[in-house]
């Protein structure tokens, strides 16, 4: 948590000298990766486990307000072990930019598939249900946006929710 904190005060000090400017929202396929806090929570059949999290996403973006997305996502990972647990989504992002001064407010939802490895045996490692994101972004050009932000991949009771704020950067080609 203390890395996100350095990091976000790095950004928010290189980005207060820059001149914000008219920046065009780009269109076309992105990839963007994330590193941040994770956590697993809620779940009945082991604690609440967190740390370090990381996430890859491949979308398109389609007009400036709308983009799909595919994303994988692993969480937990600490200095001596890491959960085995990760999820897969497919996810729609609207979008509210801001294109004055190169900001965009986003949203994510969709489908996931949650996998926690760490469960006790018996017991269901996976499961299927509901993916969401809420964030925003900084174009530091027309093609390379700085992103913050927090979402969760919902298990069930066994598997928990998976939980993920951070910080990242997305290019648009």
């Amino acid at each position: 948590m203390k890395a996100i904190k350095i990091t976000a005060i790095c950004i928010v000090t290189t980005l207060s000298g820059t001149a914000f400017a008219d920046i065009p929202v780009a269109r076309g396929s992105y990839a963007d990766i994330n590193v941040g806090y994770s956590r697993i929570v809620d779940s009945d059949v082991m604690n609440n486990v967190s740390g370090l999290g990381l996430n890859v996403n491949l979308g398109y973006k389609f007009m400036p307000f709308f983009a799909a997305e595919i994303g994988y996502t692993t969480y937990g990972a600490s200095k001596s072990s890491f959960t085995g647990a990760n999820a897969f989504d497919a996810a729609i992002k609207g979008i509210l930019p801001f294109q004055e001064v190169g900001i965009e407010l986003f949203a994510k939802l969709g489908p996931t598939y949650v996998n926690n490895s760490k469960v006790p045996h018996g017991v269901s490692p996976n499961a299927t249900n509901v993916y969401y994101a809420l964030g925003g972004a900084y174009a530091m050009n027309s093609n390379m946006l700085i992103a913050l932000q927090w979402s969760q991949a919902a298990g069930n009771s066994n598997t928990g929710n998976f939980q993920l704020l951070s910080i990242g950067a997305s290019y648009i080609f």
